[in-house]
Parts: C-alpha cells; structure tokens; sequence
C-alpha cells in the first residue's frame, strides 16, 4: 500500500526523523530509511482514523 498526497505530508511538513536502523544492511542510505518510516508511521496512523 502506498501512501496518498496528503498522508505524505503527515510526517514531512516539518520532516520527522525516526531512530535510525541498529543493524543496517548497508543496501539503503539513511534518508531512503527515513522516507521508508515515515510512510510506514503514516500508514499506520490512517488506520486508526
């Protein structure tokens, strides 16, 4: 599931920075981490509406 326009907004205006990965494969880069969260936190939170 992707997220929609305006859950893509919910955790970037201002960007939300989530804990980094404790033991990262090396194959993303921090900021493709955090883009990956923050519509992973999105879509969790559009369940609960």
């Amino acid at each position: 599931m992707d997220v929609t326009g305006a859950m893509h907004g919910w955790y970037r205006d201002p960007d939300i920075e989530f804990p980094a990965p404790v033991d990262p494969d090396g194959e993303l880069d921090a900021e493709t981490h955090q883009e990956i969260r923050r519509n992973y936190a999105a879509m969790c939170e559009n369940v609960d509406r």
